[in-house]
This record gives C-alpha cells, sequence and structure tokens, in this order.
C-alpha cells in the first residue's frame, strides 16, 4: 500500500485534488523558528501551513490541526481541539510570531508526543505529525529518539528539510517512511511539494491506528 501512495504522488505531482473528503484525522506541524530562519522565511513557512490547510476539511469530526513552533524551547503552540473551523485556524497561523534562537527540535517532538497528541489527540484517528525545519537540530541523537517515541505511539512523521543546511541522515530518521522525506532548495520552493504532502497526508486509509499510549 505504501508503493501505492508513492505511485499516486508521481501521477499527482503536478494536479492534485487537495480536498481530503470526509476522512478524519489529527494533524501536527512542527515549525522551525530558529536564528537561522529568520522571520522573513518563518513568513513563508505560515503561508505554506496555511495553503496546507486549504487542502483539509476542518472540523471536530474530519481533520483538526495544531501546532508546535520552536526554536530553543516550544512556544506560542495551539491545539488539535482550539479551532474547528478553517478561516479562525488560517487567521491564528498568519498571527504565530517568530521567535528566534537555537533549533530544539528534540523538545518540539516530545512536545507533540506528551501533549498535542498526548492530551488532545484522538486513539481512534490517524496521527500525522510534519516537521518542517531549515537546518541541523541542536543533538540529533536525542531528535531522533523523540522521534521513534512518536512513531512508537502510531503517529506517522512527514519530515521538511528546507536549504542546503538541512541534514538529510535526520530527515530520514525522523520519518515514517524514506518517501516521507522532503527536501526543497529554498523556503519559496515549499509550494512545489504542496501537492505531494498534501496527498501523503490525506492517505489516513494506509495509516495503522495504534492506540496511543
Amino acid at each position: 500500500m505504501w508503493k501505492s501512495t508513492v505511485l499516486l504522488f508521481l501521477i499527482y505531482i503536478d494536479k492534485v485534488t487537495l480536498d481530503c473528503g470526509d476522512t478524519a484525522a489529527d494533524i501536527v506541524f512542527i515549525l522551525d523558528s530558529s536564528g537561522s530562519v529568520g522571520e522573513g522565511n518563518f513568513n513563508k513557512t505560515k503561508e505554506f501551513f496555511t495553503a496546507m490547510v486549504d487542502g483539509f476539511q476542518i472540523g471536530p469530526k474530519t481533520v483538526r490541526v495544531g501546532a508546535v513552533p520552536f526554536s530553543t524551547s516550544v512556544h506560542n503552540m495551539f491545539q488539535l481541539t482550539s479551532f474547528f473551523s478553517k478561516p479562525a485556524l488560517k487567521s491564528h497561523i498568519s498571527n504565530i510570531p517568530y521567535v528566534s534562537g537555537g533549533t530544539n527540535t528534540a523538545d518540539a517532538i516530545e512536545y507533540a508526543r506528551t501533549t498535542s497528541f498526548g492530551s488532545y489527540g484522538r486513539n481512534d484517528t490517524p496521527k500525522i505529525a510534519v516537521i518542517i525545519t531549515d537546518g541541523k537540530s541542536n543533538d540529533k541523537s536525542t531528535t531522533l529518539s523523540e522521534a521513534q517515541l512518536l512513531r512508537n505511539n502510531g503517529v506517522i512523521i512527514v519530515s521538511v528539510g528546507v536549504g542546503g543546511g538541512a541534514d538529510m541522515s535526520e530527515l530520514q530518521g525522523m520519518a515514517t517512511k524514506t518517501s516521507y522525506v522532503f527536501d526543497v532548495s529554498t523556503f519559496n520552493a515549499l509550494n512545489s511539494i504542496r501537492d505531494k504532502l498534501a496527498k501523503t497526508t490525506c492517505e489516513g486509509n494506509y495509516i495503522s491506528n495504534i492506540p496511543y499510549k
């Protein structure tokens, strides 16, 4: 079935319907706000995040979206239960502030595991984490350990590396499958993978639902 998903990516790389229908999913976007990203590029990340939301049916029984922005620590989070209308969700995304600092990816993944999904996720629903980062984390070993714990809890991880500083082995180590690793040259190129990433997150029927621990 994973091969079927990859085939769909190839078929729909240029034109894909982004509507997931009535598919239910809990999706958390983990957003790198570190100093190397810069405010301008963080704003582009938010624009990409907003564009992704357009591909989902947002609602309490369909797709629910949360966010974990991070730099030295996590900040300005919102939960899967915070917004059940697309306009409210998109408005809040646009108002996420840029907070410069280090690249503490491990803490952000831990927060997603223990709080975003742990306290607010649905046990009977596919769970997806989308990590967007421009570079290497402060502690690769801990980052990969936290990603493993998150995957062990039944969460599929999609990792997106932006720019030449991204560590491909770390991106691959975080992601559930190599086909869920995306690498783009600049923040301006994020929209080039939007359709493929939307198709990935819509394929909830390929995800094994493991009761959250």
